[in-house]
């Protein structure tokens, strides 16, 4: 038997020592079979796929904006419907009282009739003294965080105003000033917690972000050019659950 030329062990691939008859590795007899071929390396397993990060519970975002009564879509939509609803409940009211008290429906309508007339003089100067004592803008501030949001109307004029309103209605025996002094006051102050939150509806144009929850916890956020994003994705990462429109 011929010796194999300087080469490979078949059994465990160690080299040959020239003039060997058996591999001095694992002891396998020289046999010149060709060294048996690499095994071909494992495949690398695939980069996990990355999670986005949870917002941080601690972050904050807070401003305060000057925003027009009037020029606002926003705010102008809410006088009038205060006003709507302010007249309804006085003509009820009072409408009511009249034809339980008289026992016939004429009367009854007639103050009805009187309420809403009432109320709409009281509103439209109401907001004539409102404008011009407090102004045509109302600085408003807000609140961002890991609980909700929360808005706060900074003029320290209107709020006197307000009370003022429900003080004068009361004295005087004006249901309608009290319930819009009322109705006035409620909105001075908001908060919605971001479980509760229902509807988050985006105006790019008007720079606002409408969060709905329930009937006393629905906040218009105006925003200025400056933090509509911020504030618009800081909304959208913590009200997943809601619809959007």
């Amino acid at each position: 038997m011929s010796l194999p030329e300087p080469g490979f062990c078949s059994g465990c691939g160690a080299a040959w020592a020239p003039g060997s008859r058996f591999c001095r590795q694992c002891g396998s007899p020289a046999t010149g079979a060709p060294p048996p071929a690499p095994a071909a390396p494992a495949a690398m397993p695939p980069p996990p796929t990355p999670t986005p990060a949870e917002p941080a519970a601690d972050e904050a975002v807070a401003w305060q904006i000057d925003v027009s009564v009037l020029g606002n879509r926003f705010l102008r939509g809410g006088i009038i419907k205060g006003c709507l609803v302010t007249t309804l409940l006085s003509a009820l009211l009072l409408g009511g009282i009249i034809g339980l008290a008289s026992g016939e429906l004429v009367p009854a309508l007639q103050a009805a009739g009187l309420a809403v007339a009432g109320v709409f003089l009281l509103f439209g100067v109401g907001l004539l003294g409102f404008l011009v004592l407090v102004g045509f803008h109302q600085p408003i501030a807000y609140r961002l965080d890991g609980n909700g949001v929360a808005m706060l109307n900074a003029s320290r004029v209107a709020k006197g105003i307000h009370r003022t309103a429900i003080i004068a209605g009361i004295l005087t025996g004006k249901p309608a000033a009290a319930i819009a002094g009322i109705s006035a006051q409620a909105s001075e102050t908001r908060f919605c917690a971001w479980n509760e939150a229902r509807t988050v509806e985006d105006y790019p144009a008007e720079l606002t972000m409408v969060v709905r929850g329930g009937m006393l916890s629905t906040i218009q956020v105006f925003c200025t050019p400056e933090n509509y994003a911020q504030v618009r994705d800081f909304i959208f990462a913590r009200t997943s659950h809601a619809s959007r429109r």
